[in-house]
């Protein structure tokens, strides 16, 4: 479920006259964005509960953002049988969509769970054992949020923090990336993905 919540800013700046008793108020400049020209560009914020999943096949590793804290407590994981009995969500993250056509996305979001998995041995994270877990930034950029066809889209997230692993008790620095390109034709390309430990 999306809770949305459109703000406008409307500031006043009020000129003060050391030297004059009584100042007009035609004197007094006034930025009134709410009546702004048909240029400037809209600007909703909003927060969106989903994960960002990213895996790189180089490492062997996939990187998940945005999970409940046990992963196995997310509601969804109450499909696969009754020893799954979580209500959680995934967390909500910080959105913001800039302009009419296209809309540009960004995602800035602090303190969010991240999940370290084996690729090799991921079924789910309802089920897969966490290798290193902790907590950390998610940026999420797309040019062209829409979809407009105006352009080639090119979007992606990069997640940082610090992480445990769960095996050895190391803490470990998880650096995750991944951008893609939808181009004019709609061929969805990897520009490029990572997912290290350092």
């Amino acid at each position: 479920m999306r809770t949305s919540s459109i703000s406008m800013v409307l500031l006043s700046l009020a000129a003060l006259a050391c030297e004059q008793a009584d100042t007009s108020p035609t004197d007094v400049p006034q930025f009134n964005f709410a009546n702004g020209p048909d240029e400037l560009p809209n600007i909703i914020r909003q927060q969106f509960a989903f994960a960002v999943s990213i895996l790189d096949p180089a490492t062997g590793l996939r990187a998940l953002a945005g999970l409940p804290t046990v992963p196995a407590s997310h509601i969804s994981c109450q499909a696969l049988g009754p020893q799954f009995t979580g209500t959680e969500n995934f967390q909500l993250h910080d959105e913001q969509l800039v302009g009419s056509d296209p809309v540009v996305y960004l995602n800035n979001t602090a303190d969010v769970n991240l999940h370290v998995y084996r690729i090799s041995t991921f079924m789910g994270f309802c089920r897969s054992v966490v290798y290193a877990q902790g907590t950390g930034k998610v940026v999420g950029t797309d040019n062209d949020f829409e979809g407009s066809g105006s352009r080639s889209n090119v979007f992606g997230f990069h997640m940082t923090g610090d992480v445990t692993v769960v095996a050895t008790g190391e803490t470990a620095r998880l650096n995750a990336f991944v951008r893609l390109q939808i181009g004019q034709n709609g061929a969805l390309q990897i520009l490029t993905r990572k997912v290290e430990l350092n």
